[in-house]
């Protein structure tokens, strides 16, 4: 188990793309489990995800659901399935979405989240209707985790020599520093091998979407490599008295 917990490289700009979508996904998980009533709920979690069905086909799933249908596609980006679900992925984007937006600049990096997002769910739509069918055609998807896999390959391709502070366990908890390398590639694969071990039960986490957006992310950055590569290494702690 690697949990990140910061990253030493500095960025230039103020993150404030990456803080609105923090304050949006924190915002809508609360007003779904919080504020609304049981039905309400229900309704939205029913309707608001991304189903393939009416993704890819344009027929809507019943209860009827928001118009156009494709919306969803958005929608279910700002949805999250239970507190750990949501906790995980704004930590992840908290750490690694900054220094993205500070290369992308930031209606570029809100960009690049939405196409990455897009791109894991129609991803995870295609492998569940490829390989479970019928039911898989229905099986609704929600969450960040797409998005965020996408600005994970982006950090992956632009500072991969970032250094990460990180909470390790392997039967006792310690923390140390590992580059972004390290770190990011652990994490791609506890999704791919899982990812290559469930094609055939493909419910449940949707390490696909995971895969899709990662490969979107590492493709945008390596081809348009938004600002020129640079890690900037931890200041010393104490001035240089020499």
């Amino acid at each position: 188990m690697i949990i990140p917990l910061g990253d030493e490289d500095r960025r230039r700009t103020f993150p404030i793309v990456n803080l609105l979508l923090i304050t949006a996904n924190i915002l809508v998980y609360i007003y779904v489990y919080v504020l609304v009533s049981p039905t309400t709920q229900a309704y939205i979690l029913d309707n608001y995800v991304a189903i393939p069905r009416e993704i890819l086909e344009g027929q809507d799933v019943p209860p009827p659901g928001p118009h156009p249908l494709w919306i969803t596609l958005f929608t279910a980006m700002f949805m999250h399935a239970n507190l750990i679900h949501i906790a995980g992925n704004m930590l992840f984007l908290f750490i690694f979405g900054d220094n993205v937006e500070d290369a992308f600049g930031h209606l570029q990096y809100l960009l690049f989240y939405l196409l990455s997002g897009v791109v894991a769910t129609l991803v995870q739509a295609g492998v569940a209707v490829v390989f479970e069918g019928a039911s898989g055609m229905i099986a609704g998807e929600l969450g960040a985790s797409g998005a965020i896999a996408g600005v994970l390959g982006a950090y992956l391709v632009m500072f991969p020599h970032a250094r990460i502070r990180v909470l390790i366990g392997l039967g006792i908890l310690f923390f140390t520093r590992l580059s972004a390398g390290i770190v990011i590639g652990v994490w791609f694969l506890l999704q791919f091998i899982p990812a290559l071990t469930s094609i055939y039960n493909v419910g449940g986490v949707a390490y696909f979407a995971h895969v899709g957006g990662f490969l979107t992310g590492v493709i945008i950055a390596s081809i348009f490599r938004p600002r020129p590569l640079r890690y900037s290494p931890p200041r010393p702690p104490w001035p240089d008295s020499g």
